[in-house]
């Protein structure tokens, strides 16, 4: 199923383990995946992030992750979890000002929560 959600189209693909849900910008300067697998109930996984180089720095990418945000809340989950790279100081600053945590760390990453 396919819908609009304000500048995005939200595509839903069915799997045998769950849906992802992949959120594009209608002009297609940026995408974001959530997976939201029969396995874990409770916790959306967000993955993917992606906006166009040029179109960096327009907020953006804070729409896709409150959009992705929506849609684990839609099919109700109570978490939101997502990795990012530990070298990249300035990405964890970012998730963190939207209200991640971190909650695990490992070698090369942390897995970073929310709570819907």
């Amino acid at each position: 199923m396919d819908e609009v959600c304000n500048n995005y189209l939200c595509h839903t693909n069915e799997w045998h383990w769950g849906k992802t849900v992949d959120i594009i910008h209608k002009k297609g300067i940026g995408t974001i995946c959530v997976k939201l697998e029969d396995d874990y109930p409770v916790t959306a996984y967000i993955c993917d992030l992606s906006v166009f180089v040029l179109n960096r720095r327009q907020g953006i990418g804070t729409e896709l992750i409150k959009n992705a945000l929506a849609v684990a809340r839609k099919y109700g989950k109570t978490f939101a979890e997502l990795n990012v790279d530990k070298s990249k100081d300035w990405l964890v600053a970012w998730y963190s000002s939207l209200g991640f945590q971190i909650t695990y760390i490992g070698k090369d990453e942390y897995t970073m929560t929310k709570t819907l």
